[in-house]
């Protein structure tokens, strides 16, 4: 067993140096940004950062034909519980589903959407 921890060690080991000469390639197309390995060295999540500012954005833009925001039904406190249970099971439709697909659930039935965003990650 310890052979094997070592060799785990070791193959984590090589993958974030690898990593870490990625994030600082200077080459087009590099890993990440230096804005954002500034913030990740200074402990923030970029991609957090860039959910906040857009998805809450999202949160209080009016949509669809109904024109509701999804703060008008959706408290964020609420949302923050919510957002760990998925993806869950859907009794009506009688599948699992992800968060980005109740969203879209959602932004169809109650916002009228006609094309409900894709969330890309």
């Amino acid at each position: 067993m310890l052979k094997n921890r070592n060799a785990l060690f070791c193959l984590v080991l090589a993958s974030s140096v690898v990593l870490s000469d990625l994030a600082l390639s200077d080459e087009a197309g590099q890993a990440i940004s230096e804005e954002d390995l500034k913030l990740y060295q200074s402990g923030i999540n970029p991609g957090e950062v860039f959910a906040q500012e857009v998805g809450g954005a999202l949160f209080h833009r009016p949509m669809g034909i109904s024109n509701k925001f999804c703060a008008s039904c959706h408290s964020e406190e609420k949302l923050k519980k919510a957002v760990g249970s998925y993806p869950k099971y859907e009794p009506k439709l009688n599948t699992v589903i992800s968060l980005q697909q109740r969203i879209q659930m959602c932004q169809k039935l109650n916002q009228g959407v006609d094309k409900p965003f894709q969330i890309r990650l």
